[in-house]
């Protein structure tokens, strides 16, 4: 939160001015960065049409800044984003499904239809399970036990089923929330 236009357009500058060059920064065949946008729903739909619509009164667009910008899906109505903020996809992020309307597995189908009706992307996440009951004790709901591998299975079966273009995992170090897939030793 306390985003503002010239805060993110700084932010995008010194990202691509200090890591754009790394072989490790993804970009599009055509050399447009790539850019997950973290709770983007936490601006108006509105504050991001100024940044990332060809006509914003701050546009990145046609500009050096300029990239594939995908907003956080997390609750159905999320698909303005994308549609009136200048998206060019939306992502769903969290590994524990059903804890979101984005991580219901039975709703990527519909969004990689709306998505790619639109011309944008749809990028489901993955993850092998989740567990941040260290961090969040409160969050028990969100647990979601790894099955040895079955739950991680199941998802990539589910996004490959949907027909997205790319499928994004979450994550391979992320101890704290249990997803990780890196093994970790003592």
């Amino acid at each position: 939160d306390g985003r503002d236009a010239p805060a993110f357009q700084g932010d995008v500058t010194y990202l691509l001015d200090t890591y754009g060059e790394h072989p490790a920064f993804h970009r599009t065949p055509e050399g447009k960065p790539f850019w997950y946008v973290y709770d983007s729903y936490r601006q108006p739909a509105e504050f991001w049409a100024a940044i990332l619509t060809p006509n914003g009164s701050r546009t990145l667009r046609g500009t050096r800044l300029d990239g594939v910008f995908i907003g956080l899906y997390l609750s159905r109505g999320h698909e303005r984003y994308a549609e009136v903020g200048g998206f060019d996809g939306l992502y769903t992020y969290f590994a524990a499904t059903a804890f979101s309307d984005g991580t219901r597995t039975s709703e990527w189908p519909r969004l990689v239809t709306w998505t790619s009706q639109r011309n944008k992307l749809f990028i489901p996440c993955v993850g092998p399970g989740y567990d941040d009951s260290r961090l969040r004790p409160w969050n028990a709901a969100s647990w979601r036990y790894r099955a040895m591998g079955r739950y991680y299975q199941d998802m990539w079966e589910a996004a490959i089923s949907s027909e997205a273009q790319i499928i994004g995992v979450t994550s391979f170090n992320e101890w704290g929330e249990g997803t990780h897939i890196e093994p970790a030793a003592a």
